[in-house]
Order: C-alpha cells, then structure tokens, then sequence
C-alpha cells in the first residue's frame, strides 16, 4: 500500500529483478485501468513526456534493502461514453461507428460533416457501445472538443448526409467538453 505523501515500502521480496509500477484509482469507477484515466507510474519512465523506454528495473540481493526508489505517475486524459442508435431506419444495426473530438474553436457544429476529428475511435452498433479516446491510445493532450459520433452505413469512414450522426449536447444544444490533465 502507499502511505502518506506517496510513501511505499515492498516486504518479503525473493532475490531477483523487479520492474516497479503504480496505479491509482483517479477517476473514482472501483477498476485500476490507465486507459480511462486512472494516474499510472512506472519506475524510469516519464509517461507525460514519452520517454524512459524500456523502464528501470531493481535488483534485490542476498535480501538487501533498496531505498529512494522514486517516480511520478502520470494522470492522462480521458474522454469516454457509449454509443446508441434509436432510430427506426436501420432495425437491429450492426454497422461501425465512428467517435470523433474536434477543437471547439474550430469547429461548426451546425455543419458537422465537413470537418475531420483531431482524434477519433470507432466501435460497432449493438454489439460494441462503449468507446474511449485517451492519452495512451490516442495521444488525446487537454483541451475543449466536441464529441460526435456518427453511424458508418456505406462503409467509407467519413460521415455522408444521411448517416445517423450526434454530438454531445448540454440543454438540447450541442456543447464542447473541456478536458485537463487528470480528468
């Protein structure tokens, strides 16, 4: 366990090389899981920078103690959600769905189809709902985005006039999300 100040103490090591890491539950869900935004650390990298690969390692010996074995976690960017498609002229779709953020300062939201995301994802209707855009997968930095998804009918990855498309919406208008570092 980690104490106060992120203090931590390993006991009762068998001799041999460790690769130390830490993770923590920043996002409140109950999983430990980097990808949706939990703070992870690992010993000799610097994740926010990219660099440190491959990581250090530790040696214990003849049941000696190593001490001042410190690292910072890193606590990424994290957008998640589920995608939907309740409409009545595609029953029981199964087609891809594409997830795409967009700079909010760039972006009209009242004409969706004729931008390209700066990071996106995809999934399939019915079958997988759930989506996340992040800082290790994606390369996802902090900033204000708006979210839309948009269901791929013809199969050509870029949403067309006709294909069921949403964006995030606050009070029924479409409204961009701010992301920061750790949320």
């Amino acid at each position: 366990g980690v104490g106060s100040e992120g203090a931590y103490q390993v006991d009762h090591l068998e001799d041999g090389t460790y690769w130390l890491f830490a993770i923590l539950d920043t996002n409140h869900d109950g999983r430990l899981n980097q990808y949706s935004g939990d703070a992870i650390g690992i010993y000799g990298m610097d994740l926010a920078a990219g660099t440190g690969f491959p990581p250090d390692s530790v040696t214990i010996a003849g049941g000696n103690r190593v001490t001042r074995i410190d690292f910072e976690l890193f606590d990424p960017v994290s957008l998640s959600g589920s995608v939907a498609y309740e409409g009545s002229a595609y029953p029981g779709s199964r087609h891809t769905y594409f997830v795409g953020l967009f700079a909010a300062d760039d972006f009209d939201p009242d004409n969706p189809f004729s931008w390209v995301p700066l990071y996106s994802t995809s999934g399939g209707i019915a079958y997988q709902p759930d989506w996340t855009i992040d800082s290790f997968d994606n390369g996802l930095r902090p900033g204000t985005f708006y979210v839309a998804a948009f269901m791929d009918v013809n199969s050509n990855p870029t949403p067309d006039s006709g294909e069921p498309l949403g964006l995030y919406e606050s009070n029924g208008r479409p409204a961009p999300v701010t992301v920061a570092d750790g949320n």
